[in-house]
């Protein structure tokens, strides 16, 4: 680089003239040799082409076949030669002669046989000439190889001429057979011992010049290399000098004159070539002068190594301050300083410019106090304005700081409070809560809300609501504790006057519960007695289609009524958000059918069109909550009959969108769009003298909309004044297969003679509870099914083994069962029979044992205490019918029950429902009511898991015979069995005790 003076690498050294000298001959030995093959092979060429052209036009006395073969030999003899050129120009001498000796060999051994010569023929002498090339020109072993070839060819053309095979010459007196065999092996033998002896020389004394030529190259690659290494090092040295970002110069240490300066300090003197860089520059004088720099080179050559800064300037006259290190090097009678430095003008410009600012701060902290004395004062007019109490306590609790509002709201005066702690001048409790809300503020920080009561010297206690935060206090280096207060007296009044509105609304809250609980309980009662007694009537088969209409008209409404009344009269859980829906398998139309069937009579009343139509492609079934689908359309249609006078009230049907949507349109008066919303709140009609003309609590369609919600859709409203209104409902629709054994069109279960149900249908139950077996095998019969019991999972597994019974179409399977439960039998009887479907019978369907249940292989599950209807729908709607219905068998109507004894004095009873469980047999009702009057009479276990499986057994059992509360408080002690108290353990006895002398009252009256 033309900045820098280190001095130049050396050029690489030059190839040795005795190297280049060996190479040279053999490169030229190498040559002659080639050409001396080339014209070699020519001649030989074109001897082979002369000689096959003499063979033919003079071949004498010989066969034409053997002139032609002959004439061949030579035609190819002629083509080996030109491969053999061939070879010489691509691979080289050697290669050329290995193949061309070879061929020759092979060419001459065969000519005494097909000429017929024998040892005669005139090309066996040439032998000796091809072992003579071949060891010269290829090397001292091809030569041996030919050598030995040729006297085994000679050797066979001798044997081949004594053996008569060949025919040898024909003069007259033939030269004698082992006078040409001698002849020939003594001239091979001598000529190619002295090629090989002479070859081997020939080719050791190119060997011995290849080897010293390679050591001479070797040599000077060496060289090579460690000059090319010398070079390299060099110019790193000079790369990392100019490239480094410190800036490095060489003085003499004697004189101060500059050596060399790299290209940092000539970009930071703003020149380009050192020769353009003036010492009065670097030196410039006023302390930083010549003398200056030789005092601190002598330093330098002494002491050692030296810093300081140092001042010199640019091109353009501005200062450069360096921070410099500076080393000596000692090179014989010449002494240098090397002088390294890094550039900090600008932090010398920043330490100037802080000087500066830091002047000019203190000249704007002198103003900002200035300001902040005004500021505080104005902070203290603001204080003292303020409609809050305002204190300042350290963390002594001394009052540092008060405002005007607090002396009138505490009634203390600032000269009697600052300076002073809570204690002396308020009283001990108040003091003491001060203290320790301060306590809690400095110890854990943040913000504290609190209410206390204070007592004014003048006026009496008054209420404030304070605001305590710590604070730092950087005069004294701790913490303060700043208070603001309210006064909420008036707000605590107020307050407490709420509290006893609140209070007073809810006892009166309760009490309407209160009173809707008992208004709930007395109407289910005989709701459930209507109930069963219209299942077990048509259960009976009622003699004519007026009577069955009649009792299916008695059971549709009482359903309706009851799931109606079991949700309203609850308020407490429909206001509470706990209503509950369900999950029905239905036909689409049976909902609005039902709501019809139960407004018709309405509708004839009032001279009335109700109709239904459906629009479009109804799925066969979907899922749905059918009891309060029906309940939202009779409360929709209900309200259309209801206001509607003349006209008619359509319901439409249709599914699109994912939705099921129910539309009632009416032709009544309509209504106004500013009323629409607000019909849909509670106690709310559109028209108040509605109510008086036709009635209601206003509750309807509020109850509808919650429904309708709760199932996952709403209720829509279209109406104008004179052009009737249409209410549409629409549900998420979710459409299934049709099930198997249910004929096309069949809208669900419904109440049909026992055979046309289940008959023919082989179920096997298996419960631990003989009362439970009983009932339900009672009910499976009354419905025309085939039934087996087993007590237990070994039993049941007894009966799948038996030769002689027939094989079952399903199970009703108790999962709670000592010894091998439920699921385990499930597994086991899908190990003889995959296909078999098993049903759970269970207390209650929990989410995590309908899992259990399905990891069994169970079909699905059936709750108890077990609905008959509920069965049959479950049997019919997963499983194919054992036997065809088609003809079913006709029985004989059951006769009718006998009037019972009033049960209302049992708790908890439904008699009803156990009769209706009973298929409607009422000796069967006593005869498992007696049993089990007997059976818990004795004494109840005393804990642990026998206290378990006693409850579980009890739960099940009372709940089939319509013991509810027995069933209730059963199951809430299998559910604590393991941790339950004496006290749960006695009052359960004491109800089971009543319940069982209950039952042993009636029974002796129904005797």
């Amino acid at each position: 680089m033309p900045n820098s003076n280190p001095e130049a690498l050396k050029p690489a050294a030059e190839p040795l003239p005795e190297a280049a000298g060996a190479a040279r001959a053999q490169r030229e030995l190498g040559e002659r040799m080639a050409h001396g093959v080339a014209v070699m092979l020519a001649v030989a060429g074109v001897a082979g082409l002369a000689q096959a052209a003499a063979t033919w036009w003079g071949g004498g006395r010989l066969p034409p076949a053997q002139l032609a073969l002959i004439a061949c030999l030579g035609l190819a003899f002629s083509l080996m030669c030109a491969f053999s050129y061939w070879r010489l120009k691509r691979r080289g001498v050697h290669a050329a002669m290995a193949w061309f000796g070879g061929a020759s060999l092979s060419l001459l051994l065969s000519l005494p046989w097909i000429t017929g010569t024998g040892l005669s023929d005139a090309g066996l002498p040439a032998l000796v000439v091809v072992v003579l090339a071949l060891g010269l020109l290829v090397s001292p072993r091809a030569a041996k190889r030919a050598l030995a070839l040729s006297l085994l060819g000679v050797a066979a053309v001798a044997l081949g001429q004594w053996m008569g095979w060949i025919p040898g010459p024909s003069d007259a007196r033939p030269t004698p057979l082992a006078v040409l065999v001698l002849g020939h092996s003594a001239a091979l033998l001598l000529g190619g011992w002295l090629v090989i002896h002479y070859s081997q020389v020939f080719f050791d004394a190119l060997g011995s010049a290849e080897s010293s030529r390679l050591l001479l190259a070797d040599s000077l690659q060496q060289q090579n290399e460690a000059a090319e290494q010398l070079r390299l090092s060099e110019a790193r040295q000079r790369q990392l000098l100019e490239g480094s970002l410190t800036a490095v110069l060489i003085f003499g240490g004697k004189d101060g004159v500059i050596r060399y300066a790299n290209q940092r300090t000539l970009e930071a003197y703003g020149v380009e070539r050192m020769e353009q860089l003036r010492p009065d520059w670097v030196m410039p004088g006023e302390g930083y002068g010549r003398e200056e720099a030789l005092r601190l080179f002598e330093r330098t050559l002494n002491q050692g190594p030296q810093y300081q800064w140092w001042c010199s300037q640019r091109r353009d006259g501005t200062l450069i301050w360096w921070d410099i290190k500076t080393l000596a090097q000692h090179q014989d009678t010449d002494p240098q300083v090397v002088v390294f430095g890094h550039d900090i003008s600008a932090q010398v410009a920043a330490r100037a410019a802080l000087t500066q600012a830091r002047e000019q701060l203190e000249a704007q902290v002198r103003a900002r106090t200035q300001a902040l004395q005004a500021q505080q004062q104005r902070m203290e007019a603001i204080l003292e304005a303020l409609p809050l109490t305002l204190s300042i306590r350290d963390g002594g609790g001394r009052y540092q700081l008060v405002n005007r509002q607090f002396e009138r709201s505490s009634g203390w005066r600032r000269e009697q409070v600052l300076g002073r702690r809570s204690h002396d001048f308020l009283p001990a409790a108040e003091a003491a809560q001060i203290a320790s809300t301060d306590a809690e503020i400095l110890r854990v920080g943040g913000v504290q809300h609190y209410e206390q009561a204070l007592v004014h010297p003048a006026e009496g206690l008054r209420e404030l609501l304070f605001t305590s935060v710590a604070m730092q206090d950087s005069e004294v280096g701790g913490y303060t504790v700043l208070t603001l207060g309210t006064d909420i007296s008036s707000l605590k009044r107020l307050q407490h006057e709420l509290e006893q509105a609140r209070d007073d609304a809810q006892r009166l809250a309760q009490a309407k519960s209160d009173f809707l609980a008992n208004m709930s309980h007395e109407i289910r009662t005989p709701l459930n007695a209507v109930l069963g007694l219209a299942q077990l009537a048509l259960l009976r088969e009622p003699a004519g289609a007026y009577e069955r209409q009649a009792f299916e008209g008695i059971r549709s409404a009482g359903e309706h009524l009851l799931g109606v009344v079991n949700d309203i009269l609850d308020f407490a859980k429909l206001e509470s958000g706990k209503y509950l829906t369900s999950c029905d398998v239905v036909d689409p139309l049976e909902p609005p059918r039902g709501a019809l069937a139960m407004l018709e009579a309405r509708a004839r009343e009032k001279r009335l069109g109700l109709r239904l139509q459906v629009e479009g492609e109804l799925p066969r079934r979907v899922q749905l909550d059918l009891l309060h689908t029906r309940q939202v359309l009779v409360n929709l249609i209900g309200n259309a009959l209801k206001f509607t006078q003349q006209g008619e009230v359509l319901v439409r049907v249709s599914a699109h969108d994912g939705r099921l949507w129910f539309a009632v349109h009416d032709t009544g008066p309509g209504i106004d769009a500013a009323q629409q919303e607000r019909i849909f709140q509670a106690f709310e009609q559109a028209d108040v003298s509605a109510t008086r003309q036709f009635g209601g609590t206003g509750l309807g369609l509020s109850i509808s909309r919650r429904l309708a919600r709760l199932m996952g859709g709403d209720i829509n409203l279209q109406s104008s004044l004179g052009q009737g209104s249409t209410f549409t409902l629409h549900l998420p629709c979710v459409a299934l297969a049709e099930p198997t054994g249910m004929a096309p069109g069949d809208s669900g279960p419904r109440p049909q003679t026992p055979s046309a149900q289940l008959a023919g249908l082989r179920v096997l139950v298996v419960d631990d509870v003989e009362l439970n077996r009983a009932i339900l095998m009672e009910m499976l019969q009354s419905q025309g099914a085939l039934c087996q019991q087993a007590d237990s999972g070994a039993q049941a597994l007894a009966c799948m083994d038996a030769p002689d019974c027939p094989p079952f179409d399903v199970v009703l399977m108790d999962v709670q069962m000592p010894g091998m439960d439920g699921y385990e039998t499930t597994r086991l009887l899908h190990s003889r029979r995959p296909e078999l479907p098993v049903f759970a019978l269970t207390a209650h369907a929990l989410p995590e044992q309908v899992e259990l249940s399905r990891a069994a292989g169970m079909a699905g599950h059936i709750t108890k205490p077990v609905e008959l209807s509920r069965l049959v729908e479950a049997l019919m709607a997963r499983l194919r019918p054992a036997a065809s219905p088609t003809t079913p068998t006709p029985t004989e109507p059951a006769p009718p029950a006998p009037a019972k004894p009033e049960a209302t004095s049992i708790l908890g009873w439904d008699y009803a429902a156990a009769l209706a469980r009973c298929a409607g047999k009422a000796p069967l009702l006593r005869r498992l009511l007696t049993d089990f009057e007997q059976q818990y009479r004795q004494p109840m276990p005393e804990g642990g898991e026998a206290l378990r499986a006693w409850a579980h057994r009890l739960k099940g059992t009372a709940g089939n015979l319509g013991l509810t509360a027995l069933a209730t408080g059963a199951g809430e002690l299998e559910q604590s069995a393991l941790t339950v108290t004496q006290q749960q353990q006695t009052e359960l006895k004491i109800l089971l005790q009543r319940q069982l002398d209950s039952l042993a009252n009636w029974l002796d009256q129904a005797a």
